[in-house]
């Protein structure tokens, strides 16, 4: 029964991993949950409760599945493995290597498992311990909210986009028309991070960027901003 609970635990993980952002499995690798024929899945947001749930009760209709609503913060789950009380899944949205290292004793490892085959190689690089075990699963990113100014679209006869490639048109349509298509007011903290990163794109995914950040995502490395690659980052940014 403990064997086929962690099959079923990393098929219930890859769908998950399909939908949400970073997916993940938890319970102590000595000691699976007491009650093998329950499933525990804390889920980052309440979203995921609505659009995934329903779908993977669906899947799987017979396999008593308790979906709950944690936190998007691992150390929500570090307070949970000080009482023994762990999920079997666990989602979490945005986290380092550095701040998952408490929970690596903890969580089951992929590497061994058909979910991790429909992955590029280079994506779970990433997520891979000093032991080459694979205990969290990425996914693309989603879409965040873009508002739309209405009366602008309909003034310059622009279609509001419904995909990736019709923003890009409009985009397009408005930079011809003189308006620029897109700006940001650095308003959030996050906001200096995504232009940083969109700004240096080149450099982020030059084999010095790569490097960099293989070190600083999976905890490996002492991760410093040095003077050659940041230097150059900071560069474009300007």
């Amino acid at each position: 029964m403990k064997k086929a609970k962690r099959c079923l635990i990393a098929v219930v993980s890859g769908i998950l991993a399909t939908t949400a952002v970073l997916s993940g499995c938890g319970q102590s690798k000595k000691e699976i949950s007491k009650n093998d024929d329950h499933l525990t899945v804390y889920l980052w947001e309440n979203r995921l409760m609505k659009n995934i749930a329903p779908y993977i009760h669906e899947q799987f209709p017979d396999q008593d599945i308790e979906f709950i609503i944690g936190n998007n913060d691992t150390d929500l789950y570090s307070y949970f493995k000080e009482h023994d009380e762990l999920p079997d899944i666990i989602t979490v949205r945005r986290f380092s290597g550095t701040d998952a290292q408490d929970l690596q004793p903890y969580l089951m490892d992929f590497a061994s498992y058909d979910v991790v085959s429909k992955y590029y190689s280079y994506a779970v690089q990433y997520y891979k311990n000093e032991e080459d075990e694979i205990q969290w699963l990425p996914i693309c990113g989603i879409p965040q909210t873009i508002i739309a100014n209405k009366t602008l679209f309909d003034q310059y006869g622009v279609k509001i986009p419904e995909n990736y490639e019709e923003y890009v048109q409009a985009c397009q349509q408005f930079y011809d028309n003189g308006i620029k298509p897109y700006s940001m007011d650095l308003g959030e903290d996050w906001s200096n991070n995504e232009i940083i990163q969109a700004a240096a794109i080149g450099e982020f995914t030059s084999l010095d960027g790569i490097e960099w950040r293989n070190g600083a995502e999976t905890a490996a490395d002492e991760v410093k901003f040095d003077d050659v690659l940041w230097k150059r980052i900071f560069s474009e940014t300007s």
